[in-house]
Parts: C-alpha cells; structure tokens; sequence
C-alpha cells in the first residue's frame, strides 16, 4: 500500500509540474509578443538603422529569457516534498475526504518544515492505510 501511495503522489507531483511548466510556457510567449512589439514599435521609431536592430534584438531576447527564468524554470527547479503534493492532492480532489492527509496535527505537521520527513512519510502511509 506505501508503494501505491507513493506511486500516486508522483504521479500527482508530474502531473503538478506539467501545469506549471504550461502557465510558464504562457507567461514566456505573452513576453516574447510583448517584447517583439516594443521591438519592433522602437525600431521603426528609430528608423530601422543597424544599431536600432541590435538593440531591439537583445532586449528582446533578454526580456524573453528573463520570462523563462523567472516564469519557467524557477518553479520546476523548486524541489516539492510528497507531504506538500498530498497536501495540494487533498486541496484539488475533495472527494478524497481527509484520505491522505486525514488530521489537523498532519496539515501542521506540513507546515513545520524542521520536523523529520520520514515521521511524516510513515504517518501519512499508515493513516491511507488506516482509511482504506
């Protein structure tokens, strides 16, 4: 049962990261058409001289890539403990009623990062096991 909840939070986890990586994807493409257009409004503006397109180049791609940092790669780096994705599970899916995370003393378990996440991970599968 511990490899079934275990299998689960993954596949909630990738499932978590892809939507991530989606609003991200987002975010960078509203980027990349706002910077093309400021590019291309100061270019034009500017006469479409040599320098003009330089410029616009790299503002362009700086702003783009600053997009995919901040927008993109920053939230899928970000390592996610499977307490904090059986706490998002519990949050998204209210038909689980307290299955995964059953307790008030687990959800401040979550909360307290200090405290040891093999405590957790055993009180987690035991109480599933116990719902179940």
């Amino acid at each position: 049962m511990h490899d079934e909840l275990g299998s689960v939070i993954r596949d909630v986890r990738m499932r978590w990261r892809i939507k991530l990586a989606l609003r991200g994807l987002t975010w960078v493409a509203a980027a990349a058409a706002v910077s093309v257009l400021i590019a291309s409004f100061g270019m034009e503006r500017l006469g479409f001289t040599p320098q003009s397109i330089l410029v616009a180049r790299v503002i362009a791609y700086v702003a783009i890539l600053g997009a995919a940092a901040i927008f993109l790669l920053r939230p899928l780096v970000r390592r996610v403990p499977d307490q904090r994705v059986a706490l998002y599970l519990e949050e998204h899916e209210p038909t689980l009623d307290a299955a995964v995370v059953p307790t008030p003393a687990a959800k401040s378990l979550l909360t307290n990062r200090r405290s040891g996440t093999a405590r957790l991970d055993v009180a987690l599968s035991e109480r599933t096991i116990d719902h179940a």
